[in-house]
């Protein structure tokens, strides 16, 4: 298994930006509560501009700032990673669903785009509960491990605030 950072935060904003600046471009993240996880992802393009894309097998790959716009020819998994592997944009690319598609020719296509030296860059996110790799991918994804934090509100107790 590729190497694991736990990301213990109160938000998912943390989260983005903690895997916008890694140098990795194929990163596991596995999150207690993924449809969660992935509307926070859309709250923060839509306030941001950030560009962050969502492909599940159902709807293909679309713009979770503007839902309705999705890319033509995109429902099957190697066909969006075609699509990320040829755009000469930056973009957060976050998978769901895509454990019936993850086969070898789109094990291969995620390892080119493991290996893009480029000057934009794009970042694969394979988001789920629990994310299970197969071999010929872990040595080049990041493993990440997202935990909310519950944050209590501090109380205030003989003239000083605790948490």
């Amino acid at each position: 298994m590729g190497t694991a950072d736990t990301i213990k935060s109160g938000s998912v904003e943390d989260l983005f930006e903690q895997v916008s600046e890694m140098e990795a471009h194929v990163i596991a993240v596995h999150a207690e509560n993924v449809d969660e996880t992935l509307a926070h992802f859309s709250r923060l393009c839509r306030i941001t501009g950030r560009s962050i894309y969502h492909w599940d097998e159902a709807e293909g790959l679309k713009s979770l700032k503007e839902t309705e716009i999705s890319v033509p020819g995109s429902r099957r998994l190697t066909e969006a990673l075609r699509y990320v592997l040829q755009s000469m944009h930056y973009g957060v690319y976050v998978l769901t669903g895509y454990e019936r598609q993850l086969r070898q020719p789109s094990i291969n296509l995620l390892r080119q785009i493991a290996r893009i030296r480029t000057g934009y860059d794009r970042k694969v996110v394979l988001l789920g509960t629990k994310v299970s790799l197969p071999s010929g991918l872990n040595d080049v994804a990041k493993h990440v491990v997202h935990q909310r934090i519950n944050r209590e509100k501090p109380k205030l107790r003989d003239g000083r605030w605790v948490f």
